[in-house]
């Protein structure tokens, strides 16, 4: 998992506006703020705010997600991959557990695009979470 300063701070915003939305909330419902309930409420509403927010906010600043994929070839989660070749948004990225590459997509590759003989994993949303998919078997030998 890769967890970062920018990560933390993303994070930190995105429960600190539930907290600012939650106060007057709680106010109008006449719920004790700061309280058990309020509180819920408020850690309820940033868990919600980060699972909608955070993944455009990955999006558009092109940051990589927190999980990364499980070697298609392996079938283990290396602590990191190598990275060999980036354009956006397509990331060829080796395995440090065997040494063997995978391409990484961002978004959904057009046919033409991926001529590759690499397997090749996409991601999907929430983007900022690290879900991927395959998208293409491995290639016969």
């Amino acid at each position: 998992m890769r967890f970062s300063l920018l990560d933390l701070l993303i994070a930190i915003a995105l429960f600190a506006v539930s907290g600012i939305v939650m106060y007057p909330l709680a106010q109008a419902l006449n719920l004790p703020f700061p309280g058990s309930v309020g509180f819920m409420l408020g850690a309820l509403l940033g868990a919600a705010l980060w699972l909608l927010l955070a993944p455009p906010i990955y999006w558009l600043l092109r940051l990589p997600p927190l999980v990364l994929p499980v070697c298609p070839r392996c079938h283990k989660r290396p602590n990191r991959y190598t990275i060999t070749d980036h354009q956006w948004p397509r990331t060829i990225a080796m395995c440090d557990v065997c040494g063997q590459g995978v391409e990484l997509w961002w978004r959904q590759p057009k046919s033409t695009q991926s001529p590759s003989t690499l397997p090749i994993l996409v991601l999907r949303w929430p983007y900022s979470l690290g879900r991927w998919s395959p998208i293409a078997d491995e290639p016969a030998a």
